[in-house]
């Protein structure tokens, strides 16, 4: 089955600036739309809020586009790493995909989330459209 956030129920949890968050209750999926570079404490504390937000909204899934969102610098990647994959994996998460642009400093990084995503146990795959990272993230 092939699924579209387009036709997609979705319910908008946060905007501003540096990032949208969606859910889309149907499909259990939190989407990060990233919309610029966001460092340090402007980052972790988005991301903290989008824990928050998965607890109050049934979530299984995370869905992070990050074409629009700049390299994420070391400290801010070590701390995604010890804090908000570990925190993400406590409040449910069973699979999560990354939508980028192919960047070769970005493919690092991610690279990097990925060892630590599949450590823990926690299927996370890179695609170049929002489409077909739905459609992985929910084959069962």
């Amino acid at each position: 089955m092939t699924y579209s956030l387009e036709t997609a129920s979705k319910v908008q949890l946060l905007s501003n600036d540096n990032l949208d968050i969606f859910h889309y209750p149907e499909l259990k999926i939190m989407h990060y739309y990233w919309k610029k570079r966001t460092l340090g404490d402007d980052y972790r504390n988005l991301f903290l809020k989008g824990l928050e937000l998965a607890v109050s909204h049934s979530t299984s899934f995370f869905l992070s586009d990050i074409c629009n969102q700049g390299i994420v610098g070391p400290d801010d990647r070590r701390w995604f790493e010890t804090v908000a994959i570990p925190g993400a994996i406590d409040k449910g998460l069973k699979r999560a995909a990354v939508v980028f642009d192919g960047n070769t400093f970005k493919m690092y990084y991610l690279n990097m989330l990925l060892q630590t995503f599949l450590k823990k146990g926690v299927p996370m795959k890179f695609f170049k459209d929002n489409d077909q990272a739905v459609d992985w993230l929910l084959k069962e």
